[in-house]
């Protein structure tokens, strides 16, 4: 209740009797409806996750350890991923906290390791030149931003990377652009694989699995939110989505076999989730131990697949920004 102001002045006189005879009314309906307000408000529920199989509920701000089911200490985590070859982090990458968890780790990782090499999706393989330089100290980071084309390359505001590539940078460490060609990915999309000349199809891995079912129907439900007039075909559509995680794939595995050392790969969720995107198709081609965390976000209640990831991060709601306005899940941009 707002108490009264006693510098303002009351015109009307009222008698005292009159005034409590007027006023009695008004106070009953303020009771009642305080009464009857708080009674119709209900109290928001907590969202939470379960994971599947299980009854008990995981809140944001934990860290799960998805196949022994428990809440981790974020030293614990740590501890974990230090003892694989290659930490896949996963982003969804317009929302502030993942991009934050991923520094976060990458310092403690660093802590852990001594020195390693951040890989990361949002920069084709063809750009490494421009990148080497930017990290050599050759040219200024306007200059890089204006060479990599960031808004066209990539799109999602450059300060949520930043810290990563800084971090690094600081460190002496190394920074490896993994990413496909856009134009040859968009032009499998829309025409497959087939419709590649020599020169083009020699630019992509030597080797594209097709064959994973899993992988296929994960994809199969993606496609139905993206699928528009430049993407008739599903085939197509899955082919260009393999082209980009065997590519992302083959240049960890170049990169391990030719320096060794340990890497932590950036990228959307989407390719690392249950496995078969980069992690998977990584291991077929170098036998390296990998360990995939996902910050994940808590909106509304939900049930996990243990096989989701080996660990995740829950994080709040969020409001998507987008890349260049739109909306992001985090799992296969639209080619």
């Amino acid at each position: 209740m707002i108490p009264l102001n006693p510098t303002i002045k009351i015109i009307a006189a009222v008698p005292r009797r009159g005034a409590a005879l007027l006023l009695a009314p008004l106070f009953a309906l303020m009771v009642l409806g305080s009464i009857y307000g708080c009674a119709a408000v209900k109290r928001p529920t907590m969202p939470m996750v379960r994971i599947e199989g299980t009854k008990r509920p995981y809140f944001a701000g934990q860290i799960l350890d998805i196949g022994h089911q428990e809440v981790m200490e974020y030293s614990g985590l740590v501890h974990r991923l230090a003892q694989a070859d290659v930490v896949f982090i996963g982003e969804t990458h317009d929302n502030p906290d993942h991009h934050l968890i991923q520094v976060q780790l990458l310092q403690s990782l660093l802590e852990k390791w001594g020195k390693l090499t951040l890989a990361v999706e949002f920069l084709p393989y063809e750009m490494q030149p421009i990148i080497d330089r930017y990290m050599a100290g050759a040219i200024s980071e306007k200059d890089f931003l204006h060479q990599v084309e960031w808004r066209q390359t990539w799109g999602f505001d450059y300060h949520f990377y930043r810290p990563l590539l800084q971090l690094v940078k600081l460190r002496g460490g190394h920074v490896i652009a993994i990413n496909a060609p856009q134009k040859l990915v968009k032009k499998v999309a829309k025409d497959g694989l087939d419709s590649l000349g020599p020169a083009e199809r020699g630019l992509l891995p030597r080797e594209i699995d097709l064959t994973d079912k899993a992988h296929r129907e994960y994809l199969r439900e993606i496609y139905g939110s993206h699928a528009h007039e430049k993407l008739k075909k599903f085939e197509f559509f899955y082919e260009a989505q393999c082209v980009w995680e065997e590519t992302m794939a083959e240049h960890v595995a170049d990169y391990l076999e030719r320096k060794k050392g340990k890497i932590v790969v950036i990228c959307g969720s989407g390719h690392i989730y249950y496995d078969f995107g980069i992690p998977k198709r990584l291991r077929r081609r170098c036998g390296a131990r990998t360990a995939t965390l996902i910050p994940y976000p808590v909106g509304r209640e939900a049930t996990i697949k243990r096989n989701i990831a080996n660990f995740l991060w829950l994080t709040g709601k969020y409001f998507p920004r987008g890349h260049m306005g739109r909306h992001d899940k985090g799992s296969a941009r639209p080619l």
